[in-house]
């Protein structure tokens, strides 16, 4: 057919890093075969999927014979040569290589740097930094290169104005504050010094709390994770503890078994937890430290 233009030769241009063969791969229009705009135009969305080019496009040059070279020239993402942190105080460097997981020589995804930015947020957060914002910038090296830097304006901490326990009926709110307040002053013990919440302390309170509901006979008694709201200013935060207390338990029965190494009697002697009584955790942790030091003292390790 006289209206066939022949393809006599594929390039590849605009490379830097990523190699030509992965390029190629993607290439379905061949040499020495009938130039096929379809084709052509699935090469372009095949090359771009891979995700390492801002920009496709192909060109051809005429080889005066009825043929064309095809010139699939491609605008490759710069390459991270450096990741950097500016603006950071109360973080160090280490606290933020942990959660960022962008790697240095990385083919530059918008999209990953702005996961990242929410990561670094969540971890300021954590650390009681509400008003934590990132950012980021790019600084141009040579040979297609950039240094990401991530931006970060940490803002001023949020203080804690109210803490309020809800569902709770049979413990009081004066006993459950009174187990987890550490400090004089504050209302949770996962408040720093300064009153600012420190979610990392908050699962240790979570864990005291339960530990006051099961001493009491609430072995499903259940915390939910605090709600956080803040002031329209956002200068303040209010934290809210939602408690499913259940049901109480009391004590039926008090056995003992296992290898003894002398009367038994002297063993029942140690346990503190009788029939009838409520249930408690306490209690209950007491008498098998009791039990494993006797046998420890007997040289039981």
């Amino acid at each position: 057919d006289d209206g066939l233009v022949m393809v006599r030769s594929v390039e590849v241009q605009g490379l830097y890093r990523v190699s030509e063969r992965s390029v190629r791969d993607q290439i379905a229009q061949r040499v020495g075969a009938p130039l096929d705009a379809g084709t052509v135009s699935d090469d372009i969305e095949r090359i771009y999927r891979l995700g390492f080019f801002d920009d496709v496009q192909v060109g051809r040059r005429s080889t005066g014979d009825g043929g064309v070279e095809l010139i699939y020239l491609v605008d490759e993402r710069p390459t991270i040569n450096a990741i950097r942190y500016e603006g950071q105080d109360e973080l160090d460097t280490d606290e933020l290589e942990k959660v960022v997981d962008i790697r240095r020589y990385a083919i530059l995804s918008v999209p990953q740097i702005e996961r990242n930015m929410d990561k670094i947020r969540e971890l300021y957060i954590d650390e009681g930094f509400y008003l934590a914002d990132v950012n980021y910038k790019l600084v141009d090296l040579e040979d297609n290169l950039v240094e990401l830097v991530f931006d970060i304006q940490e803002g001023r901490e949020v203080e804690v104005k109210t803490g309020t326990f809800l569902g709770n009926k049979a413990l009081d709110d004066t006993l459950l504050r009174s187990s987890i307040a550490t400090r004089e002053g504050h209302f949770f013990s996962f408040l720093d010094q300064s009153g600012q919440f420190k979610r990392e302390l908050f699962q240790q309170d979570l864990h005291r709390l339960q530990f006051v509901y099961q001493d009491k006979g609430y072995i499903h008694a259940r915390i939910d994770e605090p709600v956080v709201t803040l002031s329209p200013d956002k200068r303040f935060m209010h934290i809210t503890l939602h408690i499913e207390e259940g049901e109480r338990y009391d004590v039926s029965e008090v056995t003992l078994q296992g290898d003894f190494i002398g009367p038994k009697e002297e063993v029942e002697a140690l346990v503190t937890l009788k029939a009838g009584e409520v249930f408690s955790r306490g209690k209950v942790m007491a008498d098998v430290t009791a039990i494993g030091d006797l046998y420890r003292d007997a040289g039981y390790a």
